[in-house]
């Protein structure tokens, strides 16, 4: 007798074992590890593309390429489909390591773009960001700060039980 997996996974959702996104994500990890899933999929796709980019880049530069294989490949397909990237953005960022004095000294190999995206993504935000007006970002603090307080407010009042009918004259009743 084969066992119907679908119908255990909503049994355990009634009985409060488990939630319906705590089923989600453990379906989505058992479809990213299946073997029928293969390495036709759309991520490795991307990541293949963006292998060639960042080896292009890096012999550009005159420095030693790394070899193109599904290991390699397979850095940037976790990045793609465990780290969320886009695409289009690890494109500009290959781009701008490929030119920037230090990165393009070490971004070498994707396991190295993958272990520092979010720190050149930073340094290239910084790089291009123009000198902040201090006044506008005290006053943005401000109202993010109010904003914050708002939905602190919305969210209590949402929470609260609100006073039964007639319970304020039974109050007055009592105490004569």
């Amino acid at each position: 007798m084969e066992t119907d997996y679908r119908k255990a996974i909503c049994f355990l959702i009634e009985d409060g074992y488990i939630t319906e996104e705590q089923a989600r994500e453990a379906v989505t990890k058992v479809r990213a590890i299946s073997p029928d899933k293969g390495k036709d999929s759309e991520s490795w796709t991307v990541a293949r593309r963006l292998v060639k980019e960042l080896r292009k880049a890096i012999v550009a530069n005159g420095k030693k390429p790394f070899r193109e294989n599904d290991t390699v490949a397979a850095c940037f397909e976790k990045m793609v489909r465990l780290d969320k990237r886009k695409e289009e953005e690890a494109l500009v960022l290959i781009e701008w390591c490929a030119s920037h004095d230090f990165w393009s000294t070490v971004i070498l190999s994707p396991e190295k773009f993958r272990k520092h995206y979010e720190t050149m993504l930073a340094q290239r935000e910084r790089d291009n960001k123009k000198p902040v007006d201090r006044t506008e970002v005290v006053y943005q603090q401000i109202e993010d700060y109010e904003n914050r307080r708002a939905e602190e407010l919305a969210k209590r009042r949402a929470e609260s039980v609100p006073m039964p009918a007639g319970f304020k004259d039974a109050l007055k009743g009592g105490r004569k």
